[in-house]
């Protein structure tokens, strides 16, 4: 996290719990539980904060996860309980390839049979098991990325980089400029993308339906950018890696909101 034009990253004190300063769903559920997880993430701060209340499991590939999920649930025993299995590589091919690829085609069938030996180790177990993903996935060519570098009248009225997703963006904006920014982010996007106020966007229930964090406000910032499906807009801040995309996600097309949700009862 860097404010632009200050050099480093923003330091504050117990970032990581004022990021994130719910309860999860481990610490709500009555009963034990246990995340599964790859290796390399499982002990990440964000892991660590999010998988609060379970006990903790890794893997290092996608034929270690099946059994580390029969184990757990083995563990379990006759009391029941709930085990978060999380695989995170077709995510990461369709984003490096394509949501059309080859490389994304193969990976859904690894996944696919994996679901099927889970399944079968599950049988006589008494155990539902659900397979979800947390959202959709769209492709945009390079030649549909815009590049906020290339609208000096726009950054001037940012106070922060863009953030949120490629396909949809928020922004801060100097005080007082929110609708000079606003209209100048649509002259430069034109039939690519549409601005809305956030708090427009808050107050119609896009962002769900019920009371408001009293924080959401700074989650969202003054202005959204809506891209159009195909399109992408993009924000770099100096010294940043370089994350080249194809496959993309965040927005409101419904290859990117709909979700599968696969239910099997291994009675």
């Amino acid at each position: 996290m860097q404010f632009r034009g200050a050099g480093g990253p923003v330091k504050a004190v117990a970032a990581v719990r004022r990021l994130f300063p719910y309860q999860t769903l481990f610490q709500r559920l009555p009963c034990p539980s246990t995340v599964v997880a790859p290796w390399e993430i499982l002990d990440s701060p964000f892991n660590r904060r999010h998988s609060r209340g379970a006990g903790r499991v890794g893997y290092r590939s996608l034929d270690e996860l099946v059994p580390a999920v029969l184990d757990a649930v083995g563990r379990n025993g006759g009391a029941g309980g709930y085990v978060y299995a999380y695989y995170p590589r077709y995510d990461g091919v369709c984003h490096r390839y394509g949501v059309a690829s080859d490389q994304a085609r193969r990976e859904f069938w690894r996944v696919d049979e994996a679901v099927r030996r889970l399944a079968e180790g599950l049988a006589g177990r008494g155990v539902d098991l659900l397979v979800t993903a947390d959202h959709g996935f769209g492709d945009v060519t390079a030649e549909q990325t815009l590049e906020l570098a290339a609208w000096p009248e726009v950054t001037k009225l940012l106070t922060a980089p863009l953030w949120g997703e490629r396909r949809i963006a928020w922004c801060a904006t100097v005080p007082g400029a929110q609708a000079a920014c606003g209209n100048a982010l649509a002259k430069r996007l034109g039939p690519a993308g549409s601005v809305f106020p956030s708090a427009d966007l808050v107050q119609a229930g896009y962002l769900g339906r019920g009371p408001t964090h009293r924080r959401l406000t700074e989650r969202v910032g003054d202005l959204a950018i809506v891209m159009a499906p195909g399109w992408a807009v993009r924000d770099r801040v100096a010294g940043e890696i370089e994350h080249p995309m194809i496959g993309l996600h965040g927005g409101v097309s419904a290859m990117e909101m709909g979700i599968p949700l696969i239910h099997c009862r291994c009675d």
